[in-house]
């Protein structure tokens, strides 16, 4: 009776919650397994932040899946007019050009997969590049002008 009840109490749990985990990272692509909240209106978002330079330009390419809580924050270590397009993209987004401090300097809402090999870029400078699922801007009421959390640590 002690080991039926160990198993439930504890072993059973313990593989709930291990297969969760190990669920969650094989959805998140490899090159993006630090995560960061992001500040987005009223709600915080889980954002994957590339591990590398070298993973920049696949971005979400290759993603058939972002929560709606979800995205992918860029820190490109200085201002430049980055641009965006949909390679090897299956989901549509929203993204998000911001400058050093955080506020939207561009948008483009419903960006769809269709639209490759089409660049998409500011006209201002910027040094981040927000991605978030397809209409997560104009739920959380952000537009051109918003201010954007960034976490402390980038």
């Amino acid at each position: 009776m002690k080991i039926r009840t160990i198993l439930l109490r504890w072993v059973l749990p313990l593989i709930v919650v291990g297969a969760v985990v190990m669920l969650a990272l094989w959805y998140m692509p490899g090159y993006m397994r630090r995560t960061v909240g992001v500040g987005v209106g009223k709600k915080t978002l889980l954002c994957g932040l590339p591990k590398r330079r070298s993973s920049l330009p696949k971005g979400l390419g290759g993603v058939r899946h972002l929560p709606a809580r979800g995205g992918m924050l860029f820190d490109f270590g200085r201002d430049d007019t980055w641009r965006i397009w949909m390679k090897d993209m299956y989901i549509p987004i929203d993204v998000l050009w911001l400058d050093r401090e955080g506020r939207v300097i561009h948008m483009v809402r419903d960006m769809q997969p269709a639209s490759y090999p089409k660049h998409y870029f500011p006209y201002k400078k910027a040094r981040y590049v927000l991605e978030l699922p397809a209409s997560a801007a104009a739920r959380a009421g952000v537009e051109q002008g918003s201010s954007i959390r960034l976490p402390q640590e980038l």
